[in-house]
C-alpha cells in the first residue's frame, strides 16, 4: 500500500513539473504579480518528487534492515 502512495505522489509531481514547464515555455500565467506561476508549480512538483523519493528510500532501507 505504501508503494502505491509513493507512485501516486510521483505521478502528481510529474504532472506538476510538466504543467509548470508549460507555464514557463508558453508564458501562461494568472496575471502580473500572481502567487501561482510556472516557477511555483515547478517548485511544488520538485518538492513532492523529492519527498516521495526520500520516503520511498527510507521505507526501503528500514524494510531491508528488518530482514537482516
Amino acid at each position: 500500500m505504501k508503494n502505491k502512495a509513493f507512485i501516486l505522489i510521483l505521478l502528481i509531481a510529474m504532472i506538476l513539473i510538466i504543467t509548470g514547464a508549460l507555464f514557463k515555455i508558453m508564458h501562461w500565467g494568472f496575471g502580473e504579480g500572481a502567487w501561482i506561476n510556472g516557477n511555483t508549480i515547478l517548485a511544488t512538483g520538485l518538492t513532492l518528487k523529492v519527498a516521495a523519493l526520500l520516503g520511498f528510500m527510507i521505507s526501503w532501507l528500514t524494510a531491508k534492515k528488518k530482514l537482516n
